[in-house]
């Protein structure tokens, strides 16, 4: 609604900006610095003459021209004189709403204060902005998927030019996964219709969404009018962290015949896991975290890696080098074998002492 009040000091002139300031007394303008730029104040109510107002802030205004009593035209403003902040825009019931012609020439894409023409346009200097409405067009993560980023970022649209009272606390993240911890709101940066936030995304797979509440002060467009303060909920992130917990295992002493078994172990995984062996980059077993190979031949020395895909990304395990080698042996076998290693070992003996003689 309107604005009255007393200015409690004589208006100053500014010649090099050819513009006058007015001041009052117990802040009865709204506190965002510049919110009544663009309409129109009666700056002497005991004349019908209106300004238009440049600046502004909690109690002062600044207008156009030159004002003051110094230039001796009737109407001009004094110390004490009373001043009216009339109100033209429209309310929700009013039958100027939503009945303008966009197709007229005459209309233009926003209405004086900069705020976007809702089609149909309304007739009026002004497009309503009904207190209590929902402000908020949508909470949109950015990007795809994210993928083990410590950060992730939500795109928040409103619908009304936001100029005061909107923080980091207005915004909460819900997280759906293991976290027992939720990620939490890091900052918060934008103006007007557009703003942006980065949250900490944690570390597990789940879904995180990020909601407004509005705990805080009351959220202001450039008019002054105060933004729901309901509940509204936004958009959803998937969190894919899929991970290899537990990587293969190799070995470098394993003989033909033998048999070796690799295993993996992920954890944080969307949906249902999938498991792709290689041996030197060639596929080779099954949809499993476990490769048994028994058998080992001379041929199957080489590296083996895991892929494990979830439904969002695909991670690989570190490789695991197998080593298949014939090891020489002397065979010795039984009685005559004990009997015929002692013998090479006596002769030996005997040898070395005839040479010492």
């Amino acid at each position: 609604g309107k604005i009255t009040g007393l200015w409690s000091a004589a208006p100053a002139y500014s010649s090099g900006t050819n513009r006058t300031t007015l001041v009052t007394t117990g802040n009865p303008f709204p506190a965002t610095p510049g919110a009544l730029r663009g309409r129109v104040i009666n700056t002497n109510t005991a004349q019908s003459r209106q300004a238009y107002i440049m600046d502004s802030t909690a109690n002062s205004v600044t207008v156009i021209g030159d004002i003051t009593a110094a230039t001796g035209f009737l109407g001009f403003v004094h110390n004490g004189d009373g001043f009216m902040l009339p109100d033209y825009r429209l309310d929700g019931a009013s039958p100027c709403v939503n009945v303008g012609d966009d197709a007229a020439p005459t209309v233009t894409a926003t209405d004086l204060l900069g705020q976007p023409r809702v089609g149909p346009a309304d007739l009026g200097a002004y497009e309503c902005q009904t207190p209590g409405g929902v402000a908020v067009v949508s909470i949109t993560p950015l990007g795809d998927p994210v993928t083990g980023a410590s950060t992730l970022t939500f795109e928040v649209l409103f619908s009304r030019f936001v100029t005061g009272g909107l923080s980091a606390a207005d915004f909460v993240v819900r997280f759906a996964g293991l976290d027992k911890t939720p990620p939490s709101v890091l900052s918060l940066s934008g103006s007007g219709y557009r703003w942006t936030v980065t949250v900490n995304s944690g570390n597990e797979s789940g879904q995180l969404s990020l909601d407004l509440v509005d705990s805080g002060a009351p959220i202001t467009d450039i008019i002054g009018l105060n933004l729901t303060e309901e509940f509204i909920s936004g958009g959803t992130q998937t969190l894919a962290f899929l991970k290899i917990s537990r990587h293969p295992v190799g070995s470098s002493k394993k003989q033909p015949g033998d048999a070796h078994t690799f295993s993996v172990i992920a954890q944080n995984g969307i949906g249902t896991l999938h498991y792709r062996w290689t041996h030197n980059g060639v596929p080779r077993g099954d949809d499993s975290p476990v490769l048994a190979l028994t058998n080992l031949a001379l041929g199957d020395t080489g590296s083996y890696v895991c892929e494990v895909t979830d439904d969002y990304i695909t991670v690989a395990s570190n490789p695991a080098v197998l080593v298949v080698s014939v090891v020489s042996r002397v065979p010795v076998a039984g009685g005559m074998g004990l009997a015929l290693l002692a013998a090479l070992c006596a002769g030996a003996g005997a040898l070395r002492l005839r040479k010492k003689g």
